[in-house]
């Protein structure tokens, strides 16, 4: 009775382990697919590493699977080294002192184009920030020509407004000498 009572705690937690396992299986499937719909890019950055991309990333940067992300180094989507070790010091500062970083830079495609883009960090561990990071990043470059398409038609309203104040200061005193 004793034996099979050992036997049958064995087996329990075997069969616990084996649920568990199925569980966490089915949880990191949610979450893949949950990265995998966002508009946004996702990586995970280990030690300045890529370690995982969702494919709103790889389409951004214009590269055509994930394996060309993995296991690179971030230097990929800098424009010139001085920007790679410039965000580098900077994200350090921000993730030691808040956790967080929020930054605006321009990075470059696959073929060379480059494009602005709105990069968040978060650390795991603020100890060792560097250590695992969640990176998004968020392509700027629709926001940046709506802005400036909106700057040029205000731009232009401020044109055509002082255009028709100047035809009235002209046709006051025409009017005059008309009349």
């Amino acid at each position: 009775l004793v034996l099979l009572n050992s036997i049958s705690q064995h087996v329990a937690l075997a069969i616990e382990r084996k649920e568990a396992e199925e569980k966490i299986k089915e949880q990191r499937g949610i979450m893949e697919t949950i990265l995998e719909s966002s508009p946004v890019g996702i990586a995970l950055v280990q030690n300045r590493t890529f370690k995982w991309v969702n494919s709103e990333m790889v389409e951004m940067f214009g590269y055509e699977t994930k394996e060309e992300f993995q296991n690179k180094s971030v230097r990929m989507i800098y424009t010139a080294a001085e920007d790679y070790e410039y965000a580098g010091q900077t994200i350090y500062d921000s993730l030691i002192t808040q956790g967080t970083a929020d930054y605006e830079i321009e990075v470059i495609k696959k073929d060379g184009a480059l494009f602005p883009a709105h990069i968040r960090l978060n650390c795991t561990d603020s100890n060792d920030p560097m250590a695992w990071t969640i990176a998004t990043v968020i392509d700027m470059s629709q926001r940046k020509a709506a802005d400036k398409e909106t700057y040029e038609r205000e731009r232009l309203q401020g044109v055509l407004e002082m255009a028709g104040a100047v035809c009235h200061e002209l046709n006051q005193p025409l009017q005059a000498i008309l009349g």
